[in-house]
């Protein structure tokens, strides 16, 4: 399964949802902050019930506020209840640099780039 949200526009975020079996991959592009939070936490939500993995792949998220952040952890808390596995692959030096200063790497999982 595959969906795209946003445009080519600076300040747009393009999501593309890869799944296969019980293991989902959102694939993030362009800027997470908090007009496109909302974007990422429907994707989460609209997810089938059955996913056993999910992983948010952020390496190419030029941006990151808060919001962003926000909705990841939102993501991973929702995942932990519905007892799914939750990983992200690494972001941009901007994004990492956020989970530092928000103390949020010593609760996420990081797991190698994925290609689906």
């Amino acid at each position: 399964m595959s969906a795209a949200n946003g445009s080519a526009q600076p300040g747009a975020l393009t999501i593309q949802i890869h799944a296969l079996g019980g293991r989902c991959t959102i694939c993030l592009r362009g800027e997470l902050d908090m007009a496109t939070a909302p974007d990422l936490e429907l994707a989460v939500n609209g997810l089938a019930p059955g996913v056993d993995d999910l992983v948010l792949d952020i390496e190419q998220l030029s941006f990151m506020d808060s919001s962003g952040l926000h909705a990841i952890l939102k993501a991973q808390d929702r995942c932990q209840r519905a007892g799914s596995r939750f990983a992200l692959t690494r972001g941009s030096a901007q994004v990492q640099r956020l989970f530092e200063l928000a103390g949020a790497l010593d609760r996420l999982s990081v797991v190698e780039q994925q290609h689906t």
